[in-house]
């Protein structure tokens, strides 16, 4: 007897609760996403990655005890998010967490926070995601326990713009921000996360960007930056305006031309900045020169200094994640497809490299012909 209410016990701490479903939503999650609970197989899933953009680190569980490292990746051009313990694990033993979405580039995420405000030792999480092809954000309510996750609710989120394409949470405002990279006038897209749930979505307009194709931006020290197509890195503030908010421009970094298409700005915990970029002589070409990622000590002042060498990528570096132990993630596309981790604290002095214990984690998968015309035709 005494097993059979230890097992009823231990099953009722394993289980996240799950939520009444979002009343801003009238969308299932059966509809919104496609669970596979079983691992990957060649049969039913592509075995290789497939324009990898994004590496979200996470640390999940409630206690110390239940702590697990979890990564999410974002396989774009395979249109699934992805989820490991372990980003050197054989794709064949990931699971899916999203899959038939369409061309995801970003996934960001925030521990979730009950009505009381306690969060802190909550195995429940928020991760959001981007539908691309739909102009719309999908919005997880999600359990992780011992590497394992449940969806517990979810709800999708129309944007204003087009192409929603970089997503992150910024703890200072307790929201997500969802970047729409193109369009006559581009957006950012706000969702306040609050006592347990998710705010109607706010529409940030973004007029000093012109309209120009913006694929990435991140938050900096109380400022935006936005990595702009033709105009470089356009650094703004967000203020209150009176009846809202609104997104000022204060000035722009120029970047060197042959670097006009850029993919990332991304300051790391080392206030480091690195700058990734698809190469101009590329676009609209499937045999053109693959991109590349430098890396500077201020970006007001300063070289940006070439890593892509160093870091053996073969492909167009993309974005960059910092992973639970400090270390640096960056993904490659286009030319090949895979996952590179790299540490920056490697000494002191001078002569002290900018990169060292490179470590490929996945790839390179060789690029799909088929797929590669079709990405040029799309950014033409």
């Amino acid at each position: 007897m005494f097993f059979f209410y230890a097992l009823i016990i231990l099953t009722a701490l394993w289980s996240c609760q799950s939520s009444e479903s979002d009343p801003s939503s009238d969308t299932p999650v059966s509809q919104i996403v496609h669970l596979d609970p079983h691992f990957l197989s060649k049969t039913a899933f592509p075995n290789s990655l497939n324009t990898p953009t994004h590496v979200l680190p996470i640390d999940g569980g409630a206690s110390v005890d239940d702590r697990a490292q979890l990564y999410v990746v974002v396989d774009c051009w395979n249109n699934r998010v992805l989820y490991t313990s372990s980003l050197t694990l054989p794709l064949k033993d990931w699971k899916a967490l999203i899959t038939n979405i369409g061309t995801p580039h970003t996934a960001a995420v925030t521990r979730f926070e009950d009505e009381r405000g306690g969060g802190s030792g909550s195995d429940t999480f928020w991760i959001v995601v981007e539908a691309l092809v739909l102009n719309s954000l999908t919005c997880l309510k999600v359990c992780i326990r011992s590497g394992n996750v449940e969806v517990l609710d979810g709800h999708s989120v129309a944007v204003e713009g087009e192409r929603p394409h970089k997503t992150i949470f910024i703890e200072d405002y307790k929201s997500f921000f969802s970047l729409s990279s193109e369009g006559p006038l581009l957006y950012l897209t706000r969702l306040k996360v609050e006592s347990g749930g998710m705010d109607q979505p706010v529409s940030i307009p973004l007029p000093f960007l012109e309209g120009l194709y913006t694929r990435s931006f991140t938050y900096h020290g109380n400022k935006f930056y936005f990595a702009s197509s033709k105009l470089g890195i356009v650094v703004a503030e967000l203020v209150k305006d009176g009846v809202g908010e609104e997104m000022t421009f204060l000035k722009v970094v120029g970047v060197p031309g042959e670097m006009e298409y850029l993919n990332d700005i991304y300051f790391s915990n080392e206030r480091r900045v690195y700058i990734t970029w698809t190469h101009k002589n590329s676009v609209g070409s499937s045999t053109g020169e693959s991109g590349g990622i430098c890396v500077m000590k201020d970006l007001a002042e300063g070289e940006c200094v070439g890593i892509k060498d160093d870091l053996g990528l073969e492909g167009t570096p993309y974005y960059l994640s910092t992973d639970l132990d400090g270390s640096l993630l960056v993904t490659e596309i286009t030319e090949a497809s895979g996952i590179v981790r790299f540490r920056e604290d490697c000494g002191e002095g001078e002569f002290a490299p900018f990169v060292c214990q490179v470590e490929r984690v996945q790839g390179p998968f060789e690029a799909n012909s088929a797929d590669l015309e079709e990405k040029w035709r799309l950014m033409s």
